[in-house]
């Protein structure tokens, strides 16, 4: 408390003005004196009050960091990666998760996450395709007809409404090629 040691200092010369006044207690000397007295044993009051007041503000700010921090730890959420979930608040775990998820699409993986597999190469696709048909074999995507329509029937909601069409022009296709034996690429 060193900041309160003027204070000190100034009663010591508020008593010795005090007795140069003498017996006029009523003067504006003696007024003034005693408001500055009672000022300055108020101040240290007041300067405790805005201390406990900061160091409460302090604690509070501290206490939510950790919280942060934890919220962080628990979604195993490295330093380096954070910039990358800012407007999330980290207490909020499906939006983090949500979030991870998003990232892990993008191949973005951190700790012990598995990394996601490479994007397929269509060049390599296609050159499995025309060997599997070469050999006889049932192509995936463009193979057997009605292994591709057991296959939607047993699980539909694996398929894109673009894989659907594309399987019902191919299915209207074969109907028309079925119906005039002349046209041209009639399956058979």
């Amino acid at each position: 408390m060193s900041e309160i040691d003027p204070y000190g200092e100034f009663e010591q010369e508020a008593s010795a003005l005090l007795g140069q006044v003498g017996d006029d207690a009523e003067g504006t000397a003696y007024v003034l004196l005693k408001r500055f007295r009672k000022l300055a044993k108020e101040h240290p009051l007041k300067v405790e009050r805005i201390r406990e007041q900061v160091r409460a503000e302090l604690l509070a700010e501290q206490v939510e960091a950790r919280k942060v921090e934890a919220a962080w730890r628990r979604a195993d959420i490295p330093e380096p990666v954070r910039p990358l979930f800012d407007g999330i608040d980290p207490a909020d775990e499906q939006a983090l998760a949500a979030r991870s998820a998003e990232l892990r699409a993008f191949g973005l993986v951190w700790g012990d996450q598995p990394a996601a597999p490479p994007p397929p190469d269509p060049n390599l696709q296609a050159m499995q395709q025309m060997q599997a048909a070469q050999a006889g074999g049932d192509v995936e995507g463009n193979g057997n007809l009605e292994h591709r329509l057991e296959r939607m029937a047993r699980d539909p909601g694996a398929y894109s409404d673009e894989q659907r069409r594309q399987v019902v022009d191919e299915v209207n296709a074969r109907v028309r090629a079925a119906a005039n034996p002349y046209s041209a690429g009639a399956a058979g």
